[in-house]
């Protein structure tokens, strides 16, 4: 949280200032959570190369 509202210049960005950074990221990891069975939760895509 406090890395993002850290980035003024990237939030004043976002438009009329109406941009609330702790629903944003809470709002992206609840459904997550809520999967994992926890209140918050993260997922990651792997993307696999093969350049051999």
């Amino acid at each position: 949280m406090a890395s993002l509202l850290a980035h003024e210049a990237y939030l004043t960005g976002l438009g009329d200032g109406s941009f609330d950074a702790e629903e944003f990221l809470e709002g992206g990891a609840r459904p997550v959570g809520t999967r994992l069975g926890t209140r918050y939760g993260t997922s990651f895509e792997v993307f696999r190369f093969d350049l051999w």
